[in-house]
């Protein structure tokens, strides 16, 4: 026996120190855990940051990277290539914080009360008209200033008939008729002159306007061209714009690199009225010039582009 203590008392300290030496054993496994849980979430938050740097480096590269580093695939945490990012990214991305906005209103301009200025070429003629004020006095008062305004007129296109007189003369001494030799040029026995050509032309080719248009078109100025005439002086402007279009021809083909291709179209079969047969057009295109070609056939076998390729 312990001097000053009694056998029952030391079995008590003893006891309490046997349940202070357990509670402290519980304290350290309760710390343990923690520890242990402290580090798996710090585990987790070092992989979460790993896989946000690379999901912002892959964007950044997305957004400002070359093409060919645009088309790089998705990497994953541990930087090995994912084989469906797009479902790594639904399942694993946060979700997008939403935030609102409140709306504003928008500043309304005010529209001009006067319109813009025209948008004319100098080529087109200008009519200057002069409106002095009332009662001006040239010889007192002093011009200082004007104010121009400018208003865009339009003078209806109109036809005219020339007419060429070639008097006859006879000498009455020798008998001998004298008269001054007929007009010379493209269209001299023709009823129209070649301006009117021009004319059909390019309101078929370049305004894509038909030759019944046209005709409708110069009716209602007073002068019956029936589309059938019409059609006989745009075959002999064509015919005069031949030597053009194979000089054209012959310019496109040259090229050492040439894009050919065909397109279907509709053509007016000239045997048997409104009827139509499927038509090709077969278009060059010569690249280091720009220029194109248009050649017609009724094949689109390879014989149409052999013999176009031939010259």
């Amino acid at each position: 026996m312990v001097e000053g203590l009694s056998y029952d008392q030391l079995l008590e300290a003893h006891q309490a120190l046997g349940e202070e030496h357990a509670l402290q054993g519980m304290q350290v496994e309760e710390l343990s855990r923690m520890n242990a849980s402290l580090q798996r979430t710090q585990d987790e938050q070092a992989l979460t940051l790993l896989y946000l740097k690379g999901q912002l480096e892959e964007l950044r590269r997305k957004l400002y990277g070359r093409t060919s580093e645009r088309l790089a695939g998705s990497t994953d945490a541990s930087g090995i290539l994912s084989l469906f990012p797009e479902e790594e990214s639904v399942a694993t991305a946060p979700l997008p914080i939403v935030t609102k906005v409140e709306a504003h209103a928008r500043a309304v301009r005010k529209a001009k009360d006067t319109p813009g200025r025209l948008d004319v070429a100098d080529s087109v003629e200008r009519r200057v008209h002069v409106i002095e004020p009332e009662g001006l006095v040239p010889d007192r008062w002093i011009r200082i200033g004007e104010t121009t305004s400018e208003q865009l007129h339009f003078v209806p296109a109109s036809c005219y008939v020339e007419v060429t007189v070639r008097p006859k003369y006879k000498d009455p001494t020798t008998g001998r008729i004298h008269q001054a030799p007929a007009p010379e040029g493209s269209f001299a026995r023709h009823s129209v002159d070649v301006s009117v050509a021009a004319h059909v032309v390019v309101q078929k080719i370049v305004d894509h306007l038909p030759l019944y248009r046209s005709a409708k078109i110069f009716a209602r100025q007073g002068v019956n061209l029936p589309e059938s005439t019409l059609g006989d002086i745009y075959t002999a402007a064509a015919n005069l714009l031949m030597p053009l279009y194979e000089a054209h021809r012959h310019e496109v083909l040259k090229g050492g690199y040439l894009n050919v291709d065909e397109t279907v179209i509709q053509v007016l079969d000239s045997d048997r009225k409104g009827a139509t047969h499927q038509g090709y057009y077969w278009v060059c295109y010569n690249n280091p010039s720009r220029s194109v070609l248009f050649v017609y056939d009724r094949s689109r076998g390879r014989a149409a582009p052999q013999q176009l390729l031939a010259g």
